[in-house]
């Protein structure tokens, strides 16, 4: 079991959007460019054990959460590495693994 500390460099490209709705009209602006440090914690469990000697086998269970949440409401990127998809402010990942040594 553990917790982690983790931060990424986001870099966003200015962006224009064009909305056009029968009903409400259309409305069109652009958002600047930005960048900023993305903050998230990440809460880890996993179980290891040995197949045979210098041979093991296991499966770790993350949780991550933003610490930082509303620098992603205007325009949250697709894909943050270390993170995953960058419009959930909560993710979750399980691996499975072999290793030798």
């Amino acid at each position: 079991m553990g917790i982690r500390y983790a931060l990424s460099r986001v870099a966003r490209n200015a962006s224009t959007y064009l909305i056009q709705d029968p009903v409400w009209g259309t409305a069109e602006g652009s958002i600047p460019a930005k960048t900023f440090l993305a903050h998230w914690l990440e809460l880890t469990a996993g179980f290891r054990f040995e197949i045979r000697p210098n041979l093991f086998a296991g499966w770790q269970v993350r949780a991550r959460t933003f610490i930082n949440p509303k620098r992603f409401e205007e325009l949250p990127p697709a894909y943050l590495a270390g993170y995953g998809r960058g419009d959930r402010n909560t993710t979750f990942g399980l691996q499975f693994y072999i290793s030798m040594g």
